[in-house]
């Protein structure tokens, strides 16, 4: 699966998801770009975005895009914050649909 880490998220992830092609936002040359145009941007070129920012989902209607959203709720970005979340990305990572959200974290959802 390729995979495109928002811009908000350690690279360190790219590691520890190394089973998939996972490219970060930078690299991709979608820094910086809104979320709507991010979804945009990126729906061709990737599967899934894994990102923590939850406007992402509130600002753009996700079914419309061709790529699924995982957004992993936790209490910081930080590496050490979001590896405790790597088993839970997996797991969502078996189930993403495109135009779907998953949400990891305290209060896991699909929508």
């Amino acid at each position: 699966m390729k995979l495109l880490l928002d811009e908000c998220l350690p690279h360190e992830l790219r590691g520890w998801l190394s089973e998939h092609e996972v490219h970060t936002a930078k690299w991709a040359k979608l820094d910086g770009i809104s979320n709507g145009h991010l979804l945009s941007a990126a729906e061709n070129r990737y599967d899934t975005l894994i990102t923590v920012d939850t406007s992402l989902r509130s600002q753009n209607k996700v079914s419309k895009f061709q790529i699924g959203v995982i957004l992993v709720i936790t209490k910081s970005n930080k590496p050490a914050e979001i590896e405790k979340k790597i088993d839970a990305i997996k797991e969502a990572l078996k189930r993403i649909k495109k135009g779907h959200v998953i949400v990891v974290g305290e209060t896991e959802s699909e929508s």
